[in-house]
């Protein structure tokens, strides 16, 4: 096993108890020798998102807007086909 690099581990409950907002904010100003990074607000949004679907399901935090966390994201069930009934 490697060295710990002392980075937060963004997966965390603490971490997911977040709102987007604060994510965002961990993202762009960093913690302890993660460095910070200074991404376009989609990217940033992107992030978040990929960091709550690797953490499982959000807790429902409310972003800035008072949206839950992650109430943005697509339905996927829209993008699936109805299966076809064969004959």
């Amino acid at each position: 096993m490697g060295p710990s690099l002392e980075v937060p581990n963004l997966t965390s409950a603490t971490t997911r108890s977040l709102s987007d907002d604060e994510v965002i904010a961990l993202i762009e100003s960093g913690r302890g020798k993660m460095p910070g990074f200074d991404l376009p607000r989609e990217t940033r949004t992107e992030l978040v998102r990929l960091i709550r679907l690797f953490g499982g399901a959000p807790p429902h935090a409310p972003n800035a807007s008072g949206a839950p966390a992650g109430s943005a994201a697509p339905d996927s069930s829209a993008a699936s086909p109805a299966p076809s009934a064969s004959r």
